[in-house]
């Protein structure tokens, strides 16, 4: 035991919901480490102090007086705050101490009166920023996991709690007070933050039932935790509340962890903290653990003066192990998916963009385009794909994407898929825009659809797909299963696997997909229709597919002085 830990650990609020599981686990790890239990109603807190036992101690606090209203000559191994001290006095009482402190109420909008006092003294004490969910537990879980992946491309966290599970007075303040401040929820969305408020911060998810549930994001500190340790672009917090009908369950903490693995397959880590109490007692126990850390009873030397968040001094496995000790149930699956080998012909707008959210989701990728692999060495040195010939990038492997304007199909070689295995998909992303660049084609006014006119010229099947989103749609838009704003895209095709494969695909690029039908119902897809960069769900997607009329808009077909240009169609 260390020389400050024979100086009893200080609980404001350490009767609350919270309080008091913390002082329980932290008796039980460590059995002969003083505590003190503080609170506004003496009884309550002598008594919960009588049954912890142990070297337990009770006092009054008022966070109104500068002195916490604490006997003069007070000593004290640490201070954690379980209630929202809004004049910081505790803090201030910790670093004019020189003692740990632990912030364990505040969201992402709070911190920056802490903030303020660490840099006015930091080198004071050291002070850690718990406004994690579980009391960061699900942040060391999900940073103790996440070494499974080379690449991370997002983290969820989604808290499951019945409906009377509403914590004590002092949560249902926190809630208010979010509730009243308009802040909204902070995410990262890729690659930048963002806040979101009401329906637009709800998703679906899936509990360990296997029931689908609406979430709503929090502004909780993991986020930015986990951005600084893992530079994943996508994080975010929810909570999710059983209907009051439904039978008691465990508390559930489910983890969603998706990128690259080592080996270069997409990898989704699924991990579910659950325990049979209320939340608090797994935040309690983030807490307790944190605080065995602070003062050098485990882990290594009491931590020096700074400002930290928990990944800042506690291992995720050690953390992992001990909330394993105190009988959390931790459950993981792990689901890969395998590396492919895709081809895109075509670097311009939406080629390009593939190029590079394909590569960020861990494939390898082999681009081309007609003016030869050397024009491409900028997009191969930044995306890490292969700038190869259309040859080689027709015989790439598992998919071929042709995302080249209409007209060019015709210029591409003819043994562009000679050697290509029969089994690679290809995929058409091109539309016809006779009158503005591609030039009259008479097949397709003749009444054959695009794709079908694409699949004549390539001498291969295709599937139509990523034709009508635009560019940066495609590269911004991707959305997790079950967002709220993720929107379909449909797909058509003769071959039911070759289209499950474009499914599959545009799933992982964050997208819903519509079975859209066959190649020659593609035409409902194509440059004029309802749906196209239309960017609904998938009941809007179906919908307006089914409204198609399949006339073409004499502004969309050709004529004999075709083509024009964007700013003068003929």
């Amino acid at each position: 035991m260390s020389n400050a830990s024979k100086e009893p650990v200080l609980l404001i609020g350490g009767s609350g919901v919270v309080g008091q599981r913390a002082a329980r686990a932290l008796r039980k790890l460590q059995p002969g480490l003083p505590i003190v239990i503080a609170g506004r109603d003496a009884s309550k807190a002598a008594s919960l102090a009588t049954e912890i036992g142990g070297a337990t101690t009770s006092l009054v606090v008022d966070l109104a007086r500068e002195d916490l209203g604490l006997p003069e000559g007070s000593a004290f191994a640490a201070i954690a705050v379980f209630v929202k001290d809004v004049g910081l006095r505790s803090l201030r009482y910790a670093q004019a101490r020189g003692i740990p402190y632990i912030a364990f109420s505040d969201f992402a909008f709070d911190i920056a009166p802490v903030v303020g006092l660490f840099v006015h003294a930091p080198t004071r004490a050291p002070i850690l920023m718990l406004g994690h969910v579980v009391g960061g537990t699900a942040t060391l879980a999900a940073l103790h996991f996440v070494k499974e992946l080379r690449d991370v491309a997002s983290i969820e966290i989604t808290g499951v709690v019945g409906a009377d599970d509403t914590g004590g007075p002092a949560a249902q303040a926190d809630f208010v007070r979010y509730a009243q401040g308009g802040h909204g929820a902070l995410l990262l969305r890729d690659g930048e933050w963002i806040w979101l408020k009401d329906a637009a911060s709800a998703r679906t998810i899936v509990d360990a039932a296997g029931v689908e549930r609406t979430a709503h994001a929090l502004p909780l500190l993991d986020v930015v935790s986990l951005a600084a340790e893992t530079r994943a672009r996508s994080l975010r917090v929810d909570l999710v509340v059983r209907g009051p009908a439904e039978p008691q369950r465990a508390t559930e903490i489910i983890l969603e962890l998706e990128g690259t693995g080592h080996d270069g397959s997409r990898t989704t880590i699924r991990v579910t903290l659950a325990d049979d109490d209320v939340h608090a007692r797994i935040s309690a126990y983030g807490a307790a653990i944190a605080l065995e850390r602070l003062l050098g009873l485990r882990g290594g030397a009491p931590i020096a003066p700074g400002l930290y968040h928990p990944e800042s001094i506690l291992d995720p496995a050690a953390a992992i192990d001990r909330l394993v000790a105190l009988g959390v149930r931790v459950d993981v699956v792990r689901r890969h998916e395998p590396r492919l080998k895709i081809g895109v012909i075509g670097a311009g707008n939406v080629g390009g963009t593939l190029t590079r959210r394909l590569r960020a989701l861990g494939h390898d990728v082999y681009v081309a385009n007609s003016r030869g692999p050397a024009t491409l060495a900028g997009l191969a040195r930044d995306t890490g794909a292969h700038a190869v010939s259309v040859h080689d990038a027709a015989r790439a492997g598992d998919l071929v994407i042709v995302a080249i304007p209409e007209g060019e199909i015709a210029k591409l070689p003819r043994d562009l898929f000679e050697g290509a295995p029969a089994e690679t998909v290809v995929i058409d992303a091109s539309n016809y825009y006779p009158r503005h660049r591609d030039g009259r084609i008479d097949a397709i006014e003749q009444g054959a659809t695009e794709s079908r006119w694409v699949a004549d010229m390539l001498r291969r099947p295709v599937v139509k797909a990523y034709n009508n989103i635009w560019a940066d749609d495609l590269l911004r838009r991707g959305r997790p299963r079950g967002a709220s704003d993720r929107f379909a895209l449909p797909i058509a095709g003769d071959d039911p696997e070759a289209k499950a494969k474009v499914i599959a695909l545009t799933s992982a690029l964050g997208f819903d997909a519509v079975d859209a039908g066959g190649l020659d119902d593609s035409w409902r897809q194509q440059p004029g229709t309802p749906v196209y960069t239309a960017n609904l769900d998938v009941a809007g997607t179906l919908r307006v597919l089914a409204e198609a009329r399949r006339e073409r808009a004499t502004e969309l077909s050709g004529t004999p002085e075709s083509p024009g240009s964007w700013t003068d169609p003929r």
